[in-house]
């Protein structure tokens, strides 16, 4: 009766590895997808964003220092996955938020830009230039 025991567990480990790949093949086709546009990459950027990649989580209280070190992993996780599926999206998505950025800071300052903060430099939801670069 054991050797139907381990059978049925290596049967199982195997359907397990299976779906689990299956699974990161679907992942990797909607990063892959979410890449092709520009909405899709504002997408990924913004988890990257939340992430605080580009960021030192160090504070003097140390439990806020643990929090944002956490953050700071499941960003870095993201970021591998999307490296791993497309190495080219990251540098890709760096120059559009770079090019976003100059753009906004080289309007004039009478002009406001919905969604970026005011012309004075001001951001309120839009890209930051300071992480992820």
């Amino acid at each position: 009766m054991a050797a139907h025991d381990d059978r049925r567990a290596e049967e199982l480990t195997r359907k397990q590895s299976s779906l689990a790949r299956a699974r990161g093949l679907r992942i990797d086709t909607a990063i892959s997808v979410a890449a092709q546009s520009r909405e899709g990459r504002e997408f990924l950027w913004w988890l990257l964003q939340i992430g605080k990649v580009g960021t030192q989580p160090f504070t003097t209280n140390a439990l806020t220092t643990a929090f944002q070190c956490g953050e700071l992993n499941v960003g870095n996780a993201i970021l591998e996955r999307l490296i791993t599926v497309n190495p080219a999206i990251y540098v890709q998505m760096q120059q559009e938020n770079q090019n976003e950025y100059d753009q906004l800071v080289s309007a004039p300052a009478s002009v406001e830009h919905p969604g970026h903060g005011d012309a004075s430099g001001g951001n309120s939801g839009g890209y930051d230039n300071d992480s992820l670069t």
